[in-house]
């Protein structure tokens, strides 16, 4: 039987043949330029096809799977697999049922499908399948030990040409392979980082490099980024010739190889690369004498050597590269390039008329300094005050053409600065952008170029973060942290074809996940000990499985994954403490890493676990299991409903500290009691981030559940469409229209094209610096995506089976177009609105195999045509009409292109006030409004007594200044009322009291040091760094002083002048913060709160689980079952380790806010 069985006749229009074949999750064909080959992970695998859109309300009925091995020298076919008709509409994640495929074989694979009216398509055009090593039995290498730097070398003959040659190569480290003098994976940086037990391998097709007679492989080892860096690198490689006579030779590592020189000198992935072009330059080829080259040695015992798979992911590769541009020449000897965008990747140097011996130096930067120098500081971690990062030495070899660049590591840049260049030497840089080979699948087009620029910048952040799995950064660190990749997965697979990125990088996390359940906060864990867990770092795992699965439709990697689930999801509810809540945790990444205003980690974390719960009782329904998924959102809701009780002020509505972040996480995850709550904390979290200047205060733990809650919900992906909230993403896209900084607007305004780890670029900020950083961005491109453009994929359809098209359109923006490659084929939706006739046009394109629920905005006030027809009104011959929901009109769609038209939405009235902060008798205090409310149409009213006065600015009311009687008693409250002749809103302002010791407009008058060698040093205006967290206006103390026992308490301490009378304050309370410049082991020392009565009564309040990175508020309570309370004569805050060694210790900590308020405690 041969491939003419399966003829394919000219292309008909009305039965087109499936395109885009593929294998499990990688593209049927090679990289172009590489020698990379895609190679199966299982001897079964999955098959994808698309169907080609020619018709509105076209199916695919069913399918035919073949599979053969081609014939050779007239032989026929050989068939593995004929499926027969099989009648389906599944064209993603087909199940192979054929005979397991043979390790080491390769074989071609077509389908045709039959559509709803039963005619059958031709044959798509074959597609290749190959296996590669597959178990331990397949491999005939044995792993061996090499120094780092060195050469592993092994001759070998082949007895002539040999018609298909592949070698198959993984380390512990990184490996660059040569075969007779030529470089296999130059391009390339190989393995995979993964788990330690775990050893990735890709193939490379080296047919046209072997020749008849000796050959000689050699492999260049490298440390990279392992964990133990003393160690030697690991090998493990085969390389397998095959002749048509069926003859196959295996040459693997193992006895027999020996190891020597190379050109490489030093090699330290983040900070220097030294070559020595001067050095013996023929180590890879056939005329170096390698006899009395030391034999390399075995590589430790089977049970401690790892177990090697085939690498799921995509290639990692040199995907583009482009000249860079010289900038100038700052000093005699340097010269500055600009590779015109920020990426990650390596440079190449091309060198004439440079002497030999000559030193060369390129500086990789991603800012230039006043001086137009190449400045790394923001890049760099605070240990590293006397080494410069990301840098390429080159020792040249005096001959014109010589090439210089990394093989090992790779930098993040736009700047290349280059020292040592003689002033009359020739000197070029190319720039190459190496990353995981996902293809992009998304493409956005706007009339607001403020959009385009923030999805292209998320795009290439996301492209320059993705080397075998998601990092925090190309520079700094190059690390797997799970909170990054957590709230950048939504943006990332709208962008890009993440499936074999995300399956590789969910394996790790399986094989990552501690014993006890635990996800480590960093995966893989290549360096360190395992980083801690933190629940909302952590509930990465869930998130990235269930968007896998809502994203891409496959099952396998649910079922695959829900074992470790379960077990993370018992250890989150291990750190439920006795209240209820969140709070036995090992630490907080920084509570709300980088944000402008922090929320406490109790919130935080509570909040994920809630998330995560329900994000795992998806999956559990997704796998038939009810009653687990039951069980898991009884445990959420039980969580939920402590912390409303506990978190929230029952009064105001206040959730935890009133930032931005505690009113959006309450939104997301459903802790508001009804829509009449979520639309005021909406409106609470629009004025405030107007309040802020169009600014976003929330960091890396809350961003997404802010831009979610502002651009309209829901705030879960793949949940039930929410209902239109007026004023949905006004204030995201003031946001980007904001150029200063900080702010999302001054990352699109001021570059360099990616965005960045901080809302602001401080040069000086070693540690969170970077400028190319996903974390904080990427939810403002998930916004563009699933709200502005309205593509949104639905848990009801895995996998585009069905998804909904809901856009939000927003007041300034009138013309945008989102396209999508999804598993089905091309998704698109795009709206127009008509200035002239207030006319709406929505366009949707619903691929073969998948039905839309079109949510048409605006029309259910008004009609909407298709075809010229009404509906609702009219039959149409492809639509259902569903009803309204809210202002829309939802429509069911089967595949096809269609054009809704109806009358824009108007800009609908919604909530006008924000959050009612705390009265204080007779002191005037705002209460936001949101944007556009204008002053001639705004009312208030208040509670006699209290007055109400609007506040405006250009034709604008933006807030509404409330003053309490000055004789108003603590606990009174008030209800402020504001209209604007459309709707109305109401708030409870209570009357507060309180007074400060420290901080918030008190000095650090009367503060001393209580304890035995203790110093205070008086910091204004405090900015901590480098682990940024909210700065203290005003006074903080650095409580420090001569290493003692750490056991003793190191207190400062504030006699009070005049007694005080605390009877109206509930709680008093300190900021301590142990973030201080110490060894890091000073952390987690314990913190106490004192009040001394004058009857020398005491009050004391503890923080025993202090967490690093941040301000920690220690409390006690100020009950009336404590008499001593009325006359306090002073306050000491202390910190002490008495688990720690009592050798002497520098324990120190800042003191930020210390005083005492009337409010409830809501955290």
């Amino acid at each position: 039987m041969s491939v003419q069985t399966y003829p394919r006749s000219p292309e008909r229009a009305d039965a087109p043949a499936p395109v885009a074949l593929r294998a499990e999750d990688q593209a049927p064909a090679a990289p172009a330029a590489t020698r990379f080959v895609p190679v199966l992970t299982s001897a079964r695998p999955t098959l994808s096809w698309v169907v080609p859109l020619v018709r509105r309300g076209q199916r695919q009925r069913a399918y035919q799977v073949r599979a053969w091995t081609p014939g050779g020298g007239g032989e026929e076919d050989r068939v593995l697999w004929d499926s027969g008709r099989v009648d389906s509409h599944e064209n993603a994640y087909v199940s192979w049922s054929g005979a397991p495929l043979r390790p080491l074989s390769r074989a071609l694979w077509a389908v045709r499908v039959w559509d709803e009216r039963d005619t059958a398509s031709d044959w798509s055009a074959p597609s290749a399948l190959e296996t590669g090593p597959l178990g331990e039995d397949d491999w005939a290498a044995a792993w061996i030990e090499v120094p780092a730097r060195s050469a592993a070398r092994h001759r070998f003959a082949l007895p002539g040409p040999c018609l298909r040659a592949r070698l198959h190569l993984t380390a512990q480290g990184v490996v660059r392979a040569h075969l007779n003098g030529e470089p296999v994976n130059p391009d390339s940086s190989d393995p995979s980082r993964t788990e330690r037990h775990l050893a990735l391998y890709r193939t490379y097709d080296v047919t046209d490099l072997l020749t008849a007679g000796e050959n000689v492989l050699a492999l260049v080892a490298g440390t990279g980024k392992r964990r133990d860096r003393e160690a030697a690198p690991r090998l493990f490689a085969m390389l397998i010739a095959e002749y048509a006579d069926g003859r196959t030779l295996r040459i693997g590592t193992g006895p027999g190889w020996r190891h020597g020189p190379t050109p490489v000198v030093t090699e330290d992935n983040h900070y220097l690369e030294h070559h020595d072009g001067t050095a013996r330059q023929d180590w890879d080829g056939l005329a170096c004498e390698d006899t009395d080259w030391p034999a390399c040695a075995p590589a430790g015992p089977p049970g401690l050597l790892p177990r090697v798979l085939p690498d799921p992911g995509p290639a990692l590769r040199v995907v583009r590269e482009r000249e860079a541009a010289e900038l100038g020449r700052p000093v005699p000897g340097v010269r500055v390039f600009d590779a015109g965008e920020n990426l990650a990747g390596r440079t190449v140097l091309t060198l004439d008329g440079v002497p030999a011996g000559t030193v060369l130096e390129a500086v990789h930067g991603e800012l230039l300094d006043d001086g137009g120098r190449v400045c790394t500081t923001n890049i760099r971690l605070p240990n590293d005050t006397e080494r410069e990062r990301q840098v390429l030495r080159h020792t040249a070899s005096g001959v014109d053409g010589e090439r210089a660049g990394v093989w090992f590591a790779f930098h993040g840049f736009r700047y290349v600065e280059v020292r040592g260049v003689p002033e009359d030497a020739g000197l070029s840089v190319t720039a190459r952008a190496l990353h995981s080979d996902a293809p992009r699948t998304g493409t956005v087009t706007a009339d607001e170029p403020l959009v385009e620029r923030l999805t292209e910048a998320a795009l290439h952040t996301q492209w320059n973060n993705l080397h075998a799995l998601p990092e925090d950064c190309p520079t700094r660190e190059q690390q797997g942290w799970t909170g990054d990749a957590s709230v950048s997965a939504a943006a990332a697979v709208a962008h890009l074809d993440m499936a074999g990125a995300y399956r590789k990088w969910l394996r790790d996390l399986r094989e990552g996940q501690r014993a006890d359940g635990a996800v480590p906060a960093i995966v893989p864990q290549l360096e360190d000990e395992a980083a801690a867990p933190d629940p909302v770092w952590g509930s990465a795992y869930n998130v990235i499985v269930r968007e896998h699965y809502l994203r891409y439709g496959d099952l396998a990697v649910v079922r695959e994954h829900i074992g470790p689930l379960r077990r993370w999801a018992d250890h989150q509810l291990s750190l439920v403490g006795p209240e209820g809540l969140v709070t036995e945790v090992e630490l907080s990444y920084g509570f709300d890493w980088l944000a402008l205003r922090q929320t406490p980690p109790v919130f935080l974390q509570t909040c994920a676990v809630i998330a995560s719960l329900r994000d795992l009782a998806d999956l559990e329904d997704a796998l038939g299991e009810k009653a687990r998924a039951a069980e898991r959102l009884a445990a959420a809701d039980t969580l939920a409903k402590t912390a409303r009780a506990a978190l929230r002020d029952p009064v105001t509505g206040r959730w935890a500290n009133g930032t931005q972040a505690s009113a959006a996480l309450a939104l997301a995850t459903a802790l508001a009691s009804g829509p009449e709550e979520e639309a005021e904390l909406l409106a609470e979290i629009a004025a405030g981030t107007h309040e802020q200047g169009d600014r976003v205060t929330s960091g890396f733990s809350a961003t997404q559940a802010v831009v979610r809650a502002l651009a309209g919900g829901p705030v879960r992906p793949g949940a039930a469409a929410a209902h239109w909230r007026p004023g949905a993403g006004q204030a995201l896209l003031a946001a980007l229209r904001q150029p200063a900084s900080p702010g999302i607007g001054a990352m699109l305004a001021q570059g360099p094209g990616t965005l960045w780890e901080c809302w602001w670029i401080d040069a000086q900020n070693t540690g969170t610096g970077s400028l190319d950083h996903i974390g904080m961005g990427a939810p403002f491109a998930e916004w563009v995506w699933r709200r502005l453009v309205g593509i949104e994929p639905d848990l009801a359809g895995p996998g585009f089976a069905r998804f909904t098209v809901a856009p939000r359109p927003v007041p300034g923006l009138n013309r945008i177009r989102g396209e999508v490659s999804t598993v089905r084929g091309t998704v698109a939706a795009g709206w127009e609105r008509d200035a002239g006739t207030g006319g709406l046009t929505l366009r949707v394109t619903v691929p073969v195999g998948s039905e839309a629920v079109v949510r048409v905005p605006g029309g259910a006030t008004g009609p909407v045509r298709v075809d010229g027809l009404v509906l609702g009104a009219e039959l149409h011959p492809q639509l259902d009409v569903l009803g309204a929901e809210g202002p829309d009109l939802c429509v069911l769609a089967p595949s096809g292109v269609y054009e809704f038209a109806c009358a824009a939405p108007g800009d609908e009235p919604g909530p006008l006030l924000g959050a009612a902060p705390a009265a204080r008798p007779g002191v005037p205090v705002r209460v936001p409004l949101v944007p556009g409310v204008r002053a001639e149409t705004l009312s208030t009213g208040i509670t006699h007594g209290w007055t109400a006065q609007p506040l405006t600015h250009d034709g604008e009311a933006g807030a509404v200044l409330v003053t309490a009687p000055a004789d108003a008693a603590p606990g009174t409250t008030a209800r402020l009322t504001a209209g604007d002749g459309v709707t109305e809103a109401v708030r409870t302002l209570r009357v507060d009291v309180g007074g400060s010791w420290l901080s918030g407009g008190t000095g650090a008058g009367g503060w001393s040091a209580a304890s035995e060698g203790a110093t205070l040093e008086e910091l204004e205006d405090m900015v901590c760094r480098p682990v940024f967290h909210e700065p203290v206006a005003g006074t903080a103390l650095l409580v420090g002083g001569a290493p003692r026992d750490p056991r003793e308490w190191r207190t400062a301490r504030l006699d009070l002048p005049e007694p005080a009378d605390l009877t109206a304050a509930r709680f008093a309370y300190a900021y301590v913060d142990q973030c201080v410049p110490t060894p890091p082991d000073s952390l987690f020392g314990k913190a106490v709160l004192r009040l001394i009565s004058a009857d020398g009564s005491v009050r004391e309040g503890r923080l025993d689980r202090p967490l690093p990175a941040g301000w920690n508020r220690v409390t006690a309570d100020l009950g009336e079952d404590w008499p001593g309370r009325s006359r306090v004569v002073a306050v000491e805050v202390a910190v002490h380790r008495p688990e720690a060694d009592p050798a002497p210790f520098p324990v120190s900590f800042h003191l930020g806010r210390v005083g005492w308020t009337s409010a409830p405690r809501t955290w």
